[in-house]
């Protein structure tokens, strides 16, 4: 693993250096009567409820305090303060471990997953609006494989989120925001009883809008990147008894955003015959391309109906049926510059739904939780690709084409899953869990493809006629060779596959004392087998089930009359059969997913809370990760041994002190530090290291708050990816670049 970073930069050497002297002074304050002990926190994500000091899983847990002591507007801000983990508004790592994999795979599954109130969200339909953090309860992040409870898209982790839910006390809030950029938001949330003890109700409203830091001088739109964003949310619980030991819990909730896709990513035009741009020119956040984004549709909607009932003191049945669908339409500039006029209308389209029933128990010694589980989704995807170019021939110009694909694919997945904590003494505990999982896969797809310049009066027939059976091809004429090179993507395909894995976990937690325990577990996991589309043949092709299996070792600790809360994990992964994006020439649409991977994950988390005193809290997190592909050759004889994983920085760091004097005043500074990481498989392009700060002042009562806010204070340049797309005899380089400091007011209202 690479260490060498702890002792190379400047913020991860000051947070481990001034760990030693907080230490101390938390042992001089032990007697202190302003010391105040951190309540118990309880994770809700496993299926049985453990306290977050007796859990092997390493987890992070935001609560609503939190929320507000960070300024998180979405719930990447949060996932950006949490170790091991680095996100934007629509992807995420966890370990280094991409959500959507450690390479390309579409059509796939999915390596981390998103929970809202039990709604698992698809990668394609994550974004600012469906992770905005309006009127939410809690944010749990769970690091590593969570397969045996959560199922196939929970290899690297799984972020759950769970909003405010009713409650029979009237109570509401509303906020105001405005901020640079032309930024405003507006949220309000009202709760309270509609029968007493018998019918409750919460709603929640949020609009967002804001024109964005990226400007575009080709079409003179200083709001390029501009969004929009409409969240709403109703619940209603319905207590049938008038107690809380039957429960009926329905949630409604729509999200609509109208903000362009990878709205960061943008071209630079080569200029002066130079391919790539000068580094100054990044950030003026200037992109250069002839056709603007349009969103024509952005729609998500999810429905939750969850059933609670006690049915005595041990046994405890709980039902949860979710409903999600997810629509969108946008058109972009295909070639992503200002030379041509390539132009994509996108449209996908998918809906969840899954149901499961679970039954609790809970005895003196044996906790337990057992579940059926059922799901099945639908993808719908259609592509319409106008003025594409590709270059056949030195001396000839580019054959232009209208490229048409489409997809379907159909997933049904049954399971069977059981967890369980067995008390062998006061002080030792063992937990066994198992998952028997079954996934169905149905894909379907076509493409067609148009030429739609003409090259008979170019007076090349005759070389072309020579060319031809290079291609395999009897072609005489260039518009017939061109045209015959293009079909091979033409046609239709199918596919289907179907797998059943078994999940084993096992493991222990032993107490070392009354604040000190100690525990390890290890357990397979797994993502399913699919299908994949190869866009330059037309072909569908099957790939297996990827495992890993996993290895985790926590500690847990609190000190000092429980005021200071130590907390770490130590994890190993081998990981085998691993689907990664292969080539098959050296055409860039001859890719497809398959099993030729292999590779190991190794590092640790650090998290230390400490309640100060009455008046200061502060956090420390530290993450470190070393990914490798063990092996890993695809066809066209590249070999990728020995590389690490893109997008996988190998030490993560964050820090927060939060004042509150006890009569009103309040403010905050808190930092995160991303050291460098490979933006490709390749290893050849790396992001620089960045260090993020953020902070906030304000005044509050009971009543009401105001504050002040700024976000990446010092105004840190950083890049988060980049992108290269050949043009006719051009190199256009995109760059996805951090957001510059921004700064605001928030007003807020409680009743």
């Amino acid at each position: 693993m690479s260490f060498r970073l702890l002792i190379k930069q400047p913020m991860v050497l000051a947070i481990a250096t001034a760990l030693v002297p907080c230490l101390a002074s938390a042992a001089d304050t032990q007697s202190d009567e302003n010391t105040a002990k951190m309540d118990a926190v309880m994770v809700v994500g496993e299926r049985i409820q453990r306290d977050q000091q007796e859990t092997t899983t390493s987890v992070r847990i935001f609560d609503q305090e939190d929320l507000a002591n960070l300024n998180a507007f979405n719930v990447t801000d949060l996932l950006n303060k949490t170790a091991n983990i680095t996100a934007d508004n629509n992807s995420f790592t966890i370990r280094g471990i991409a959500n959507t994999g450690v390479t390309m795979n579409d059509g796939g599954s999915d390596s981390g997953t998103i929970f809202i109130d039990n709604i698992p969200i698809a990668s394609n339909s994550i974004n600012s609006s469906t992770l905005n953090a309006w009127d939410l309860d809690t944010v749990e992040v769970l690091r590593g494989a969570q397969s045996t409870n959560q199922g196939a898209n929970t290899q690297a982790g799984a972020i759950i989120i769970r909003t405010n839910n009713p409650e029979f006390a009237s109570s509401g809030q509303a906020r105001l925001r405005v901020g640079d950029y032309n930024t405003y938001e507006a949220a309000i949330a009202q709760g309270g009883a509609l029968v007493d003890d018998v019918l409750a109700y919460r709603l929640a409203l949020q609009h967002r809008s804001s024109d964005g830091y990226t400007k575009n001088p080709i079409l003179d739109d200083d709001k390029w990147d501009s969004s929009k964003e409409l969240n709403g949310r109703m619940k209603l619980l319905w207590q049938p008894t008038g107690k809380e030991d039957t429960q009926l819990l329905l949630t409604l909730a729509r999200q609509e955003n109208e903000s362009p896709d990878n709205q960061k990513v943008f071209t630079i035009t080569p200029t002066d015959g130079s391919d790539t741009p000068a580094q100054e020119d990044i950030y003026k956040r200037e992109a250069y391309m002839n056709t603007p984004w349009d969103i024509k549709q952005d729609l998500s909607q999810q429905a939750v109906v969850e059933f609670n009932h006690q049915l005595n003191d041990r046994w405890k049945l709980q039902t949860v049926s979710t409903l999600m669908a997810y629509d969108w339409h946008s058109t972009h500039d295909e070639d992503r510059n200002d030379q041509r006029d390539a132009l994509r209308n996108s449209y996908s389209s998918s809906d969840v739904w899954s149901h499961e029933i679970r039954m609790n128990f809970s005895g003196e010694k044996l906790h337990a939780v057992a579940g059926l589980y059922a799901s099945r989704s639908s993808k719908d995807n259609n592509n319409i690709t106008v003025g594409r170019a590709t270059k056949f021939a030195p001396g000839f110009p580019p054959a232009v084409y209208d490229y048409d694909t489409t997809y379907q694919q159909d997933n049904t997945n049954y399971a069977l899953y059981l967890d369980s904590d067995y008390a062998l003494t006061e002080n030792f505990t063992i937990n066994a869990g198992l998952r028997i999982d079954q996934t169905e896969i149905d894909y379907r797809s076509s493409g067609e493809t148009r030429r739609t310049n003409d090259f008979s009066g170019l007076g090349g027939d005759a070389f072309c006629a020579g060319e031809a059976p290079k291609y395999g091809s009897n072609a005489t004429t260039c518009n017939g060779l061109i045209d015959q090179v293009l079909s091979v993507t033409d046609g239709s395909g199918k596919g289907d596959n179907k797998d059943i894995n078994v999940l084993p976990k096992l493991g222990f937690l032993a107490k070392l004392n009354e604040n000190i325990n100690l525990g390890y577990s290890v357990q397979r996991a797994f993502r399913s087998a699919g299908t994949s589309l190869n866009t330059g043949t037309g072909e569908v092709i099957d790939y297996d089930a990827e495992f890993s299996t996993n290895h985790e070792l926590s500690f847990r600790s609190q000190w000092f009359e429980q005021a200071l809360t130590i907390n770490a994990n130590a994890f190993y992964v081998d990981w085998t059969d691993q689907q990664v994006s292969m080539s098959g020439s050296a055409n860039p649409y001859d890719l497809y997913t398959g099993n030729a991977g292999k590779s190991t994950l190794k590092g640790a988390e650090l998290e230390v809370f400490w309640q100060i005193n009455a008046n200061f809290d502060s956090f420390l997190s530290l993450g470190l990760v070393d990914t490798e592909f063990t092996e890993f050759s695809a066809t066209n004889g590249t070999s990728y041994k020995g590389n690490e994983f893109a997008g996988a920085a190998d030490t993560t760091a964050s820090f927060g002190l939060n004042w509150d004097s006890n009569i009103n005043w309040f403010a905050g500074l808190n930092g995160r530090y991303t050291s460098d990481s490979y933006m490709r498989i390749e290893n050849e392009l790396k992001t620089d290291a960045y260090t993020i700060f953020d902070s906030q002042v304000g005044y509050q009562t009971a009543a009401w708050k105001v504050s002040a806010y700024v976000k990446n204070l010092t105004d840190e340049e950083y890049i988060l990816d980049q992108r290269i797309d050949t043009e006719t005899n051009a190199i256009y380089t995109g760059y996805k670049v951090g957001a510059p400091r921004t700064m605001g007011m928030i007003a807020e209202l409680y009743w």
